[in-house]
């Protein structure tokens, strides 16, 4: 661009040239902008139950990168025709070509500048609509618990609830449920697809935690409504397993089998993780009771900072103090834990991954020795 400059004749061109770079850039950040609210307004009207709702600046973005792809194809097609029709004639090739880099270098800058300013804009237009969102809460959250909970944060710990605050909640909207917290205004979702949910006021949330960190296959999956629908339709959607077989049931529990590759042959089938977890304490009892009724095998080994669900026996064997502490004195007492298996944090720097095993194992092998040492003390006692 300097050396464009230093001559007038190239100076007059380069001038033309930025006018003529500003007026296309200028026409597509219009046809941007325009091609924006149409994506906008189609997500979030015209087809509501197909398309995820996006927000302007998303729908913005989306018809930027689409423009601004179309314009590439564009620009290497005209390098192509260029090629094809001068390929015989070196110096109008190269002079043409020469022009059309001038071009895009002055094109690419000013497209920099527009889409700069416009993404601005639009940050700023998010940061104030996410300041009156929150102040909208802020107020509405203030008014409902001034009086009757004298809060000053909807993020108040968790801890024992007074009489006098439960009393002034159940005066409290239509939610009577115990799962909530006390002091937190939650959203209300009336639909949900694939990623995002949606909220009675029509706002779409991109639920980045999948729910409780399970919800992998997303909502509203069509596969599993059919398969659900399919299943009532036929009546048998629950059997009592004590004295029945389901088809569907079977066909499930092969499938998981075979998909180990032979490493298991048996599945339960349970209703949650906690359910689970506490199906599977139980059958290592009852395979060591079947045994031998008077057996003392009956310590758990589990990790440091885990958790395998809410039920007592679950919670017991989890390692998590904060949701612990309440039940102390009704939790299984035969439960020890060995450290997490946490490489990232815990493996030394020159360590190899075979030494880091060996250490954990060790770990584990030393707890179980010290825990058989208690079994014969016990059995020495009992003995006496």
């Amino acid at each position: 661009m300097v050396y464009l400059m230093m001559w007038e004749k190239n100076a007059q061109e380069f001038e033309e040239l930025c006018i003529k770079g500003i007026y296309m850039i200028s026409n597509l950040a219009l046809l941007s902008l325009i091609f924006a609210l149409f994506v906008y307004f189609a997500s979030n009207y015209l087809f509501y139950d197909i398309w995820v709702q996006l927000p302007f600046i998303k729908s913005f973005y989306i018809s930027k990168n689409i423009l601004g792809f179309c314009l590439s194809i564009k620009i290497v097609i005209s390098i192509i025709e260029i090629i094809y029709y001068h390929w015989k004639e070196p110096k109008i090739l190269c002079d043409k070509l020469y022009k059309l880099l001038s071009s895009l270098i002055v094109l690419a800058f000013f497209y920099q500048v527009i889409y700069v300013i416009c993404g601005a804009i639009l940050i700023i237009c998010d940061d104030i609509e996410l300041m009156e969102f929150k102040l909208e809460i802020k107020l509405k959250n203030y008014s409902k618990y001034q009086s009757e909970l004298k809060v000053k944060s909807l993020d108040k710990p968790a801890g024992p609830a007074r009489p006098e605050d439960l009393s002034s909640l159940a005066l409290q909207g239509d939610d009577k449920s115990l799962n909530h917290h006390f002091y937190k205004d939650y959203p209300k979702i009336v639909k949900a697809k694939g990623k995002y949910l949606y909220t009675d006021k029509g706002r779409g949330i991109f639920d980045a935690c999948s729910g409780a960190a399970v919800a992998s296959i997303g909502y509203g999956n069509q596969d599993v409504i059919d398969a659900m629908h399919k299943k009532n339709m036929s009546g048998t959607h629950y059997l009592a397993s004590s004295f029945w077989k389901d088809n569907d049931v079977l066909e499930l529990q092969k499938n998981l089998a075979d998909s180990t590759d032979g490493l298991l042959n048996k599945v339960y089938l349970t209703g949650s993780g906690s359910d689970a977890t506490e199906a599977a304490i139980k059958l290592a009892c009852q395979y060591y009771y079947d045994q031998d009724s008077e057996t003392q095998r009956k310590y758990i080994i589990s990790r440091d900072h885990s958790y395998h669900g809410n039920t007592l026996g679950a919670l017991s064997i989890s390692e998590f103090p904060s949701r612990q502490a309440p039940y102390k004195g009704i939790l299984m007492s035969n439960v020890e834990y060995v450290s997490s298996c946490y490489p990232y944090r815990q493996q030394l720097d020159g360590e190899s991954d075979e030494d880091f095993v060996a250490k954990k194992a060790d770990e584990f092998e030393k707890k179980n020795t010290r825990n058989r040492a208690k079994k014969s003390n016990g059995l020495h006692r009992r003995a006496c």
